[in-house]
């Protein structure tokens, strides 16, 4: 026992000296963080410590009432599309979608959907190289739009340049959209929302000035009518040159009116018209020479003013059933009239023979007449229900509907023979003594879907 007594004491001794030896180390290391930290601490209290001041009040100073200030961040925000196909909020939808608003469209000066659309990616914008599509020339993720463009859900036949003067917002659906909107290509759609009556009455005014000189001007009236129906009407004139070019013309003007009744209850019905002209001078540029635009005057028109024209007519007539059985039973049938007439002779200049040989004074542009005629006519119709419920713990909603459309497209392509040609720095054309229409080239289209 002496033993084992003797043994567990120097045990004891021995733990004691190294706790001893611990606490030492641990007091060095814990004095010297302590003083670092209240060194850190007492040298940014010294500089956040503001100078000293007299706090004695003034006899000359004033208590100011406090200022309450309270703001909003004003957000161009849509949280659901117009569209019944896709009944879901946009955060919601598996699609890639963009919507420019009104107030976008306003306040950045968007006065055609081709100044909407530059602002979106994935769209590229064409003038009609090669012969191509005139008007809204566009191509949504490399593939051609021109038969994706939509109003309020309905395909908008034609090609035009389409205002945005009765226009609430552009929606831009990307990727393949078949399964909703049939026949089209695989870059996605191009959804234009008209304005409609509201049962809140304002009138509004504006016009724009520009350099060309330009001017526009729009009028907006919308007045409500026995609590339930309303009338809206929009108009538009735009007049003007384009800046930097000799003889370009513009002008354009529309009108749009719309009644509403049963704005008020489940049942509304509205029907509207629109109506868009064009009457301008189409301008095909300069030149090419020797791999690059001619080194003229840019300012130089090779088209012929008393000649070359360009018109429009559009008449879009719309009749629209909606009813809410309930809060998730929806109905909506669109019926759509639409007229498009379309007449174009350009002037488009070319260098004649091969001038590599030739001295610049020496060269001569010659101008090819090309003359179109179009008229493309469609009756459509769209259906659609939208229904939601619950099937135990699964919420479902349910798109169906059907499309029935005729639309026929007659165009008819003239050339012309005949043309005098001019010299290459005149700025202005001479008239043509005399041009020969060839044969037209004739082509008619017919499209029925149901």
């Amino acid at each position: 026992m002496g033993g084992c007594s003797r043994s567990f004491r120097r045990h004891m001794a021995r733990a004691r000296r190294r706790g001893l030896a611990l606490h030492r180390t641990l007091g060095r290391v814990v004095g010297s963080t302590v003083g670092v930290s209240l060194a850190l601490v007492a040298a940014e209290a010294w500089a956040q410590t503001p100078p000293a001041t007299d706090q004695k009040e003034s006899k000359d100073d004033v208590a100011l009432p406090g200022v309450d200030v309270r703001g909003q961040r004003n957000q161009f925000k849509i949280e659901e599309p117009s569209l019944y196909k896709l009944p879901d909020p946009i955060k919601d939808t598996p699609q890639s979608i963009t919507v420019i608003p009104e107030q976008v469209l306003e306040e950045r000066a968007m006065f055609t959907l081709r100044d909407a659309l530059r602002t979106v990616p994935g769209i590229s914008l064409a003038a009609g190289e090669g012969g191509g599509r005139q008007g809204d020339n566009l191509t949504l993720r490399g593939f051609p739009a021109g038969n994706d463009i939509y109003i309020d859900g309905v395909r908008d036949l034609g090609q035009y340049a389409r205002d945005t003067f009765n226009l609430e917002s552009v929606e831009v659906l990307k990727g393949p959209s078949s399964v909703l909107f049939g026949r089209g290509s695989t870059g996605g759609i191009i959804n234009q929302v008209s304005k409609t009556p509201k049962l809140t009455p304002f009138y509004e005014i504006s016009g724009t000035v520009g350099s060309g000189p330009q001017g526009r001007a729009t009028l907006d009236l919308n007045q409500p009518f026995g609590g339930s129906a309303a009338l809206r009407l929009n108009l538009m004139g735009f007049k003007g040159d384009t800046p930097g070019r000799d003889e370009v013309t513009s002008e354009r003007w529309g009108v749009a009116p719309s009644f509403a009744i049963g704005l008020d209850g489940p049942t509304r019905l509205i029907a509207s018209y629109f109506y868009q002209g064009d009457d301008n001078l189409p301008d095909y540029g300069l030149p090419y020479l020797r791999g690059g635009p001619a080194k003229v005057n840019t300012e130089s028109f090779y088209g012929i003013p008393s000649r070359d024209y360009e018109h429009d007519d559009i008449h879009i007539g719309t009749l629209r059933l909606e009813h809410d059985f309930n809060e998730n039973l929806r109905f909506r049938s669109t019926l759509r009239l639409a007229l498009i007439e379309r007449g174009s002779l350009v002037s488009i200049p070319a260098i004649v023979g091969t001038p590599d040989s030739l001295p610049l004074s020496a060269i001569q542009v010659s101008r090819t007449g090309t003359q179109r005629s179009q008229v493309d006519t469609s009756v459509l119709n769209t259906t659609e229900l939208v229904a939601k419920f619950d099937t135990w713990r699964f919420k479902h909603t349910l798109v169906t509907g059907f499309d029935a459309s005729r639309e026929n497209s007659d165009i008819r392509r003239y050339t012309f023979t005949g043309v005098p040609t001019t010299g290459r720095d005149k700025r202005h054309a001479p008239q043509p003594a005399a041009a020969t229409a060839r044969l037209p080239a004739t082509s008619t289209g017919r499209s029925d879907r149901r």
